[in-house]
């Protein structure tokens, strides 16, 4: 005896079941399907999630790829004076790539690329000045 093949619609509707929640046994139950049926719509399913977030990721690298790095001529003077210290800066969790939407935000916070732009080039212009100070 032939397995009956899985239609698109009852696919759908385990797909629907499994964002739910409930165990393999419990949805199979329900559905009226057979527990192994449950679970490869949940690997298929999660297969296909992951292939679509890798998919954006990749896109996104992608873009990176065509940003080219510039060198900023930042002055820098020597403090003649000697100081025990060392210099110490932390740039970390930028979020270059995120977009806050000033309307969302009643008018209280902003950022794009242009806005991150103008922060790293500060930050590195502050760094200067200060590794210049120690």
């Amino acid at each position: 005896m032939a397995t009956p093949r899985l239609t698109d619609v009852k696919r759908r509707e385990i797909e629907d079941a499994l964002k739910t929640g409930g165990t393999t046994r419990e949805l199979a139950a329900k559905l009226g399907v057979s527990e192994g049926t449950v679970s490869n719509v949940r690997t298929g399913a999660w297969a296909s999630t992951r292939i679509a977030e890798l998919e954006k990721e990749v896109s996104l690298l992608s873009d990176f790829h065509e940003i080219r790095c510039h060198p900023m001529g930042v002055p820098f003077k020597r403090n003649p004076r000697r100081h025990e210290a060392v210099p110490f800066l932390l740039g970390s969790d930028w979020h270059v790539d995120e977009v806050v939407d000033s309307v969302a935000m009643n008018g209280l916070n902003a950022y794009d690329l242009d806005i991150a732009r103008q922060r790293v080039e500060t930050y590195f212009k502050c760094a200067v000045e200060i590794i210049g100070i120690y």
